[in-house]
């Protein structure tokens, strides 16, 4: 037997992001497409609960630049003061050191 589809609403309201679904649900089955929306949904409204700014296109990506360079420049700083001294490391492992810290950064 199936049922209709759950109906989802996302937003962001006093400084927090609000998930509303139509009807209680213990499942909740989605394909691959529908899911990129919905996280795509979720992020946007993280951003406005977070800044209380409505995030498009580029105000988001800049946004999101500047707080991973935040984070980033004082790590890479003392990765490469570290490294500087480490004679042995060739360029190319600096180079994996470094690419390795800052996709841990952004994709954590």
């Amino acid at each position: 037997m199936s049922q209709k589809p759950v109906s989802v609403a996302i937003k962001a309201d006093g400084g927090k992001v609000i998930i509303k679904l139509d009807r209680e649900v213990s499942y909740i089955e989605i394909d691959p497409k529908n899911m990129l929306d919905m996280v795509e949904a979720m992020t946007a409204a993280a951003f406005e609960a977070d800044t209380t700014l409505k995030p498009v296109g580029e105000t988001l990506k800049a946004s999101l630049i500047e707080k991973h360079r935040d984070v980033l420049l004082p790590r890479v700083t003392l990765l490469i003061g570290g490294m500087r001294n480490d004679i042995k490391k060739s360029n190319g492992e600096m180079a994996v050191t470094m690419i390795d810290v800052i996709f841990s950064e952004i994709f954590s």
